[in-house]
């Protein structure tokens, strides 16, 4: 067995790291889309997810900055359909994605699916030095 089966950071972290080429990707489509507000700071990142160099939290906030302006993006691009059919006792509401924002959401996807992954590595890390904190205490 490898370590990835014993350590649970090591795990989420190579899990990190896989997403990086779809990250990579994900800009260049979303930047082709035209709703990439950030550009200096998406090349900053895409450059960043080539060195693999993306575990701090300034490459969260970063990813977070970044995606911003894309989450309004998609929040903005819905359609509503109000279904009115003959003997239906009351109309039913459907609202889905236009175009745009299906092929955003597409797009988008590895890069929330990044932002996710970086989020659970901070949280196991956090997790990490409370338990190492409460080891070292001694009993009363």
């Amino acid at each position: 067995m490898s370590d990835l089966d014993y350590d649970p950071l090591m795990k989420r972290i190579h899990a990190v790291l896989l997403l990086f080429p779809a990250a990579e990707t994900a800009l260049d489509t979303l930047d082709a889309l035209e709703v990439l507000r950030h550009i200096k700071l998406a090349r900053d990142l895409r450059r960043r997810f080539f060195r693999r160099q993306i575990f701090g939290g300034k490459d969260l906030h970063d990813l977070e900055t970044l995606l911003g302006p894309i989450t309004q993006v998609l929040e903005a691009e819905w359609r509503i359909e109000v279904i009115n059919d003959e003997g239906m006792v009351q109309p039913h509401v459907e609202r889905t994605r236009t175009c745009r924002g299906a092929e955003v959401h597409a797009a988008s996807r590895p890069l929330y699916a990044l932002r996710d992954g970086l989020i659970d590595i901070f949280e196991l890390r956090h997790a990490e030095e409370i338990a190492m904190a409460l080891r070292q205490e001694t009993p009363d």
